[in-house]
């Protein structure tokens, strides 16, 4: 069962229509409405190109 604030593996399609792999995501709410649709978060570690306005960098706590 799916519920919010979990990392799950998800199908994210590529930008050119081609399927996409496996990524991890954030389930962050279930959306209103009749469908079971969620709204997700892709999570990347890919740092190198990250969009300063859009994205937001996760760094450890010390």
């Amino acid at each position: 069962m799916i519920s919010e604030g979990q990392i799950v593996l998800f199908n994210f399609p590529q930008t050119d229509q081609k399927e996409g792999k496996l990524r991890p995501a954030l389930i962050l709410c279930k959306l209103p409405g009749k469908f079971n649709d969620w709204l997700v978060c892709m999570i990347s570690s890919k740092v190198d190109q990250q969009i300063h306005e859009l994205d937001e960098l996760v760094t450890p706590m010390v």
